[in-house]
């Protein structure tokens, strides 16, 4: 709904949890992962960006639909199966959507 391929978002997402999921529980990348995520994404500060830039987006929809977190999952995850529940959050995206992109 807001631009973004939800393959990429997903991967993108995963890769940089593994990443904070290694440093926060004591370890390092491997130099092996290292490289793998550095070709992939030129810099390991692209990642970073991707996954921040995510972040500005979540903060703004948030800011625009003034609906806490737990009510916003909940649309989300129903979206996903409902297809009313995607037309009710399709609708209220739309005005943060100016704004982002």
């Amino acid at each position: 709904m807001l631009g973004f391929d939800h393959h990429d978002v997903k991967r993108n997402l995963g890769e940089a949890y593994r990443v904070r999921n290694l440093f926060a529980h004591g370890s390092q990348l491997s130099y092996r992962e290292k490289r793998r995520l550095e070709l992939k994404y030129k810099d390991l500060k692209n990642l970073l960006l991707t996954v921040l830039n995510y972040l500005r987006v979540s903060i703004i929809v948030a800011i625009f639909l003034k609906k806490g977190k737990d009510e916003l999952i909940d649309l989300l995850d129903d979206s996903l199966i409902d297809n009313q529940k995607g037309d009710q959050l399709s609708s209220w995206i739309s005005s943060a959507k100016e704004v982002i992109c």
